[in-house]
């Protein structure tokens, strides 16, 4: 068949055409029973997933069930086109170019017919190919010029439902079925829910060791939160001292170590205490280089007293040089 239609042999034939249309209208009919049963148990399955917590599983069942809803839809408009071309078949025959007010149907069967599960309407395609030309099929085909039926277009698309419409279904089934559950906050806005498609999952409904059951092997006790770091005292050597940090143990600046003088000795302390009194007395203190010895005069008591008091010149000498070197 296709090398005589390579080789140009091949002719449109009515009565191809026509049989072949009803074929596809009982497959598509028995296609949707099909889809219909099985939508049924899908919905209890998906129940049940809600009931045990699994929720993004029972979204993706939903986007299926949602599939499996628009392909029926879209069936069923197939359906009612192939009855349609089926009744104008004769029309179809006679006239060379493509009616205007079948050209819809006729592109839509074509641009469907690589989309369903219908092998006939794929004869139907080649059919309509044969009778319109390479050009017509081919911009059906590619849905040049969007003749082909919009709702069939949409519902048989690869795009996929809506986080909207999945919400809409899963509460609908979870009220049919009896089931509590609540709508989750998929943090998205109105526009976004009716434009953009249902989030991927992420596992939070995966439960840890589901086969075993033995969840409680991976829960740890909390861990307590770090302890604060000590507080770091500031030093400002010029403000005053208005309290102390418990524990805390401000750096203290240099001191210097200072050694004290030696002590003086007693003949040194009376020494000093009789410079002192000369000094007091307005009397000047010159080291004498030589004490010679001189006759007795009489003094008077008071003075005597005092000569006996009067140290050794040498160390008076040596204890001037001590104060001396002391008040520098």
């Amino acid at each position: 068949m296709g090398l005589l239609r390579a080789l140009g042999f091949e002719r449109y034939r009515v009565s191809k055409l026509k049989p072949h249309l009803k074929m596809a209208e009982q497959r598509l009919a028995i296609l949707n029973s099909k889809k219909t049963n099985l939508i049924k148990t899908q919905k209890r399955e998906i129940a049940q997933l809600l009931r045990d917590g699994k929720e993004e599983k029972a979204r993706i069942r939903v986007e299926k069930l949602i599939r499996d809803d628009f392909t029926i839809e879209a069936y069923e408009l197939l359906s009612l086109l192939c009855e349609l071309l089926h009744e104008r078949a004769a029309l179809i025959t006679s006239e060379k170019d493509c009616p205007p007010d079948l050209r819809e149907a006729c592109c839509t069967l074509i641009w469907a017919a690589p989309r369903t599960e219908v092998p006939e309407l794929k004869v139907v395609a080649e059919q309509l190919d044969l009778k319109y030309g390479k050009e017509f099929f081919n911009d059906a085909r590619k849905n040049v010029g969007e003749r082909a039926n919009v709702r069939v277009v949409h519902k048989l698309g690869v795009a996929p439902p809506s986080a909207y419409l999945v919400v809409k279904y899963l509460k609908a089934i979870a009220e049919e079925y009896k089931v509590q559950w609540e709508v989750p906050d998929l943090d998205l806005s109105e526009e976004q829910l009716e434009t953009s498609a249902m989030p991927a999952p992420s596992g939070y409904s995966v439960p840890v060791a589901p086969g075993s059951g033995l969840e409680a092997v991976y829960e740890r006790a909390p861990v307590p939160p770090p302890s604060p770091p000590p507080p770091v005292a500031v030093v400002n050597p010029s403000a005053p001292v208005v309290g102390s940090v418990v524990g805390v143990v401000p750096p203290q600046p240099p001191v210097a170590t200072v050694v004290p003088p030696p002590a003086p000795t007693e003949e040194e302390m009376r020494a000093k205490a009789m410079i002192d009194a000369k000094l007091a007395e307005g009397r000047t203190f010159t080291k004498p280089a030589y004490f010679p010895e001189e006759p007795e005069e009489e003094a008077p008591p008071a003075e005597e007293e005092e000569s006996k008091d009067e140290a050794p010149p040498d160390a008076v000498s040596d204890l001037e040089a001590r104060l001396n070197a002391l008040r520098r």
